[in-house]
């Protein structure tokens, strides 16, 4: 059984519920993990991408209403705090 799928099982190899966690809103998810693994775990900001204007390009304006859908259902995930 693949690694990804075991995480979303309980012991008992029963579907775990899953909570998303907004992107916004980390620091609960590390609370959570913290929590989880009984000790605080330290995290390094890796991978992080450099300062750009924000400007969208054409292509991708035009790709926006192909996105509402994925634009909707993200921004049904509720703020848990």
């Amino acid at each position: 059984m693949p690694v990804s799928v075991k995480w979303c099982l309980t012991r008992g190899g029963r579907p775990a519920p899953i909570t998303f966690y907004r992107y916004e809103d980390l620091g609960l998810l590390h609370e959570v993990l913290c929590g989880h693994v009984g000790r605080k775990v330290t995290l390094e900001k890796r991978n992080v991408s450099p300062n750009y204007p924000l400007d969208l390009a054409s292509s991708a304006v035009a790709a926006l209403p192909q996105m509402q859908k994925f634009i909707e259902i993200y921004n049904s995930i509720p703020f848990v705090r």
